[in-house]
This record gives C-alpha cells, sequence and structure tokens, in this order.
C-alpha cells in the first residue's frame, strides 16, 4: 500500500506537543536556589493546577444543574484565590501554600464538610510536621460548625474521634513520605556542596601546581639554554685552538720548504697529525651535536646529497688507518644510486663513527688474529638508499643488542677494552632518526663480526621525480657544485 504523500499526523502534533511541554515547564517554573524548595514548589504548582481544573470542572457542573448563583460566586471567588497562591509558590516561597491551605480548611469545613482530607496534602507542602497543625485546625473548624449547626457535644465528639482516627491514618504516613524526601533532598543538597567545594580545592591546586610546573619548566628551559651556549662556547675554543695547531704545522711545513729542506720523510706523520686533527674535530662536534640533540636544540641542514661521494670521502681519511691495522677495506658501490636527502657535514660524521668503530673492534689487538676484513655495499632499497657496513670483527651478542644506542653505554668496560665513551653510536642514532632515516645493527654473536646498516630518504625533486646520480662529465650540473 503506497504511503500518502503530505505532513503525517504525528508530525502535525509535534508543535501542539512541544507548545504543551513549554507551557507545563513554564508553569512550574520556581525562582529559588533552595533545591528542597524548588522541589517542593513545584510539586505544589502541579496540585494547584489540578485544583484549578477540578474548580473549572465544578462551575460547569453547577451551571448544568443550575445551581444558585451564590455557590457558583463562592466557587469562582476561589480561582483568583488559587492564582494568587500560584504566584506566591512560584516566587520560591511557602506563602502559596499557607494561602491555599487555608482556603482549603475553609471551603471544605463550611461548603463541603464531607471532604475534609484534602487540605492535609497542601499543608505538607509548607513542612511536612505542619499537616499536624493544619488536622488540628481543620477538626476545630468542623467543630465550630457543628456546635453553631445545633449538633450535640457528645455527637460532635464522636464523630471528630472517628474523623480524628481516619485522618490520622491519611496524615502520618503523608507525614513521613515528605520527612524522608526533605532528608534525601537536603543529603543531596550537601553532598553537591562538598562536592563543589572539592572540585574548586581541586582546581586550586590544579592551578598551584600547573603554576610550580611551569616555573620548573621555564627554570630547566633556561638551564638547558644556557648548557647549550656553554657548550657551544667550548666547541668554539677548541675548533680554535685545533685550527691554531693545524696553522702552525703548516707554517712550520711552508718553512721547512721554503729552507730548502726535504719535507717527504715527514708524510707518514702528516698523515697521522692529519688523521688525529680529524678526530679532535669529529669529537669536539659530536660533543656538541650531543649536546643539543638532548635538548632537542639541534637544527639539521638537509639537502640533496651525493651518499656515494660521502663514502668516498670516509674511506680516504680512514684508508691509513686501515693500512696500519692490516685491514682490508672491500668497496661494492653502485654508481647509478639516486641521492639522498640528508644533513651532508652530520652524516658524513655518522659513517666516520660507524667506520671507526668497525676498525677499532676488527683490527688485530682486539680481534687476536690477523685477517680483518670490512665490506662497505650501497644499494637501493624499499625507497631508502642503504649503506651496510660488515666487519668480520668480534662481533656482539645479540640479546644485547638491545642496549646499543644508549648514552655512555658500552659493552665492554675491561681493561683491555677500546678506548672511548659510549657516546658514538647514540648520536648516530639521533641523527639517523632526525634524518629521518634508520640506523640498524645485526650480529650473530662473539666472534661473527657486526653489519651497520644506514637507511636514507631519496632525494626528490619538487614535481617528485628522483635526483639521480650523475657520472664525473655532468658534475657541473649537479646540485652543490
Amino acid at each position: 500500500m503506497p504511503r500518502p504523500h503530505g505532513p503525517t499526523t504525528a508530525a502535525l502534533d509535534r508543535p501542539r506537543s512541544s507548545l504543551l511541554r513549554q507551557l507545563y515547564h513554564w508553569w512550574i517554573r520556581v525562582y529559588t536556589d533552595d533545591p528542597v524548595r524548588r522541589a517542593l514548589n513545584r510539586g505544589f504548582a502541579m496540585c494547584i493546577g489540578g485544583l484549578l481544573v477540578g474548580l473549572l470542572a465544578s462551575l460547569l457542573v453547577y451551571f448544568v444543574r443550575g445551581t444558585t448563583i451564590r455557590e457558583v460566586g463562592t466557587w469562582s471567588a476561589a480561582a483568583p484565590l488559587l492564582v494568587c497562591g500560584w504566584w506566591l509558590n512560584r516566587r520560591g516561597t511557602a506563602h502559596g501554600a499557607i494561602l491555599i491551605t487555608g482556603l482549603c480548611i475553609t471551603m471544605i469545613t463550611f461548603l463541603i464538610p464531607t471532604s475534609a482530607y484534602t487540605s492535609v496534602d497542601y499543608i505538607l507542602f509548607v513542612a511536612p510536621r505542619a499537616g499536624l497543625v493544619g488536622s488540628a485546625l481543620q477538626l476545630l473548624a468542623v467543630a465550630i460548625r457543628l456546635l453553631a449547626g445545633g449538633i450535640s457535644i457528645q455527637h460532635i465528639s464522636t464523630f471528630l474521634g472517628f474523623w480524628a482516627i481516619d485522618l490520622a491514618s491519611l496524615t502520618i504516613p503523608l507525614i513521613v513520605g515528605a520527612a524522608l524526601l526533605v532528608r534525601t533532598l537536603r543529603a543531596a543538597e550537601a553532598a553537591n556542596t562538598r562536592l563543589a567545594q572539592l572540585k574548586a580545592t581541586l582546581e586550586q591546586q590544579v592551578a598551584e601546581r600547573t603554576a610550580a610546573l611551569s616555573m620548573a619548566h621555564a627554570a630547566i628551559v633556561c638551564r638547558d639554554v644556557a648548557r647549550v651556549r656553554e657548550v657551544s662556547a667550548i666547541t668554539h675554543d677548541v675548533y680554535n685552538g685545533l685550527q691554531y695547531i693545524q696553522h702552525t704545522v703548516d707554517d712550520l711545513i711552508q718553512a721547512l720548504r721554503q729552507a730548502g729542506l726535504s719535507t717527504g720523510w715527514l708524510k707518514p706523520h702528516i698523515q697521522h697529525f692529519s688523521m688525529s686533527m680529524g678526530a679532535l674535530h669529529a669529537l669536539a662536534g659530536n660533543m656538541r651535536d650531543a649536546v643539543l640533540l638532548r635538548h632537542r636544540a639541534l637544527n639539521l641542514a638537509p639537502q640533496a646529497t651525493d651518499l656515494l661521494a660521502l663514502v668516498d670521502q670516509a674511506v680516504q681519511q680512514v684508508d691509513s688507518g686501515f693500512r696500519a691495522d692490516a685491514c682490508q677495506l672491500l668497496l661494492r658501490l653502485d654508481h647509478s644510486l639516486p641521492w639522498v636527502w640528508c644533513d651532508r657535514e652530520r652524516i658524513a660524521r655518522v659513517l666516520m663513527n660507524v667506520l671507526g668503530n668497525a676498525l677499532k673492534y676488527t683490527s688485530e689487538r682486539y680481534r687476536g688474529r690477523p685477517g680483518g676484513q670490512i665490506s662497505i655495499t650501497l644499494v637501493c632499497v624499499a625507497g631508502k638508499v642503504c649503506c651496510r657496513i660488515r666487519d668480520n670483527g668480534i662481533g656482539i651478542d645479540p640479546a644485547r643488542l638491545p642496549e646499543l644506542g644508549q648514552p655512555f653505554r658500552r659493552l665492554s668496560d675491561g681493561p683491555d677494552a677500546p678506548d672511548g665513551m659510549g657516546l658514538g653510536l647514540s648520536l648516530c642514532w639521533e641523527i639517523m632518526h632526525a634524518s629521518g632515516g634508520t640506523l640498524m645493527l645485526e650480529s650473530a654473536g662473539h666472534g661473527c663480526g657486526t653489519t651497520v646498516t644506514l637507511g636514507l630518504p631519496i632525494a626528490m625533486e619538487d614535481d617528485g621525480v628522483l635526483i639521480a646520480h650523475l657520472s664525473k662529465d655532468d658534475d657541473a650540473n649537479t646540485p652543490g657544485h
């Protein structure tokens, strides 16, 4: 069966129900901060609404039955008093409940004395124990009415006795229920007050702790900045001292040549001196970078870099050390690899650190036998250019591989252990991570050698094209030339 077009009945009734809901909330609205009084007055507002509806229904019945104008006028006069009581109740006081309770006692006593229990319900909205007072006033008003009608005291006593019993059986449960309601509401109010106090105290403590943490953080930042400046100043002084030594040696060699003296016999000593100076430069740079990395203040300068050229440069710098320790160096380089995106100076330092460690632990002195061999392989794997440096040195226990890379952490601290502070590999980890690259260590155990794999992201142009390695004939057009 097709569904009818146009708005449904529920859609038509929705605005009407919403209007009735708004009218209901407006009618029971009470302006007070006391939650107990607000709950009592809202309930009393609903009772007043019921009284007004009953009053209108009674007036309609009186008109249909032809009741005298005096009775209709009496009932009609109660309507403004009910509205006045509702207005007083809306103000958040008990005056409205007192007014309407008195009105009900008067009407029930002198107009319809057979229904003498209703006023008790309304006096309970003033206070639970006030129900007893209302009951006593009601009984007194009925007794006066009966005496005025000529009823004997004996009959009045009998009637009021049974009436009091019935009234008490109704009043006492209402008083107990109202008292429990008020007690529950008061307990809830007290709990909310305590909760608000605890919240305010907690917020104050959080604000104080936050301020203290901010001050401590500011102090730490100031201390870190001062430490970075201090280390930078020390490094700068070390660099200046090394430069002075280098210039002094250069001037000495130049003076010997100008004097006509042969300097050929100084060549091996000059090479060792250059290596030592390079090591000192690297050590000063490592110290400075370690402090900057520790305080997250190291600023890299990445650029498209020829990793093959960096490897060639590093090999030339350590070549004399390999010859001195009788270690064989094997190169497996792919000259068609793309360029990488990294900080050229610091990646060169990483290569020097890794090659230095490989030479240190592969030499005959620490390996215990000749035949040390180190191989360098460049390959492209999973979007990275990887440099694998493998040696057949003393190796590492696989269970202790996770310990490597921690600052000042060394796996061999004996008297025969190589010199070092355990800072180089940690610095390499940090620089590779900051460059978006990777550093992996592999070893099958003692005596099985170690493999270090450095992975760097491939350099891309703005249009997404790889920056490829060019031949020597095109070096003039390569980045950085």
